[in-house]
């Protein structure tokens, strides 16, 4: 999804190494599973990216010519061992993901002072990465008009940031087009809501300009804010 950062969860626009999948279509449902793996080769923490593995699955449904609906649904993990780190770029582990407990490896005396798991240098030890879960439901009519919801959980304990998001728009091809947008994030007792809305000009070839106005809400605090988008098919 080009546009899953938008209108849809973040994770639908995560990028990945490799993927696998599965699809099977009927006469006016489609059905699609797939395995989506990524892996930096990095160390805990490196660049800031950590390893991945995705699940996806969506079901399409086209009541009639100018109907669509869809249901996706996404389970990510995010693995933290070493050993999946050492096999290279993209590894996928035979075994258990579940973290184990192994002896650190050596580091040249050298590299001592710069090593990466000192903790003066670096600050505590950031906590273990939680699983991702995210489900989204659209409808589509006309190819023009299109409404969205969708939520994101980190986490199984409800502890962790949900996310949250729903989006209006009517974008013509060939005519001025309108949308709104309304989302959030909510972490214990903080919620931050936004609201959007935002023209749609088609400028041809593939070629979109959206300028907008986003109220963010945060605790007492009021952010009204100007946004340009613009989406281009080369």
């Amino acid at each position: 999804r080009g546009q899953g950062s938008l209108d849809g969860p973040p994770s639908f626009s995560e990028q990945h190494n490799c993927a696998a999948g599965l699809s099977m279509k009927g006469s006016n449902f489609t059905v699609s599973l797939a395995e989506l793996v990524f892996g930096s080769g990095a160390q805990d923490g490196d660049h800031g990216v950590d390893n991945r593995m995705t699940t996806f699955g969506q079901v399409r449904y086209e009541p009639a010519q100018d109907v669509k609906l869809s249901l996706s649904g996404l389970w990510q993990i995010r693995p933290l061992l070493s050993r999946f780190n050492n096999l290279g770029t993209l590894a996928i582990p035979f075994g258990s993901l579940k973290p184990q407990r192994g002896t650190p490896p050596e580091i040249p005396a050298p590299m001592a002072p710069m090593a990466r798991n000192d903790p003066a240098a670096h600050g505590p030890h950031p906590r273990p990465a939680q699983p991702i879960t995210a489900a989204m439901v659209e409808c589509e009519l006309f190819e023009a008009m299109r409404a969205q919801g969708w939520v994101e959980m980190e986490g199984w304990s409800g502890r962790g940031p949900v996310r949250w998001g729903c989006c209006l728009s009517d974008t013509p091809e060939h005519e001025l087009g309108w949308g709104v947008r309304m989302g959030g994030t909510a972490e214990g007792d903080t919620h931050r809501p936004h609201l959007e809305g935002f023209l749609s000009f088609n400028l041809g070839r593939g070629g979109k300009l959206q300028p907008g106005l986003v109220y963010v809400m945060e605790g007492e605090k009021r952010t009204p804010a100007l946004v340009l988008r613009s989406t281009w098919f080369m």
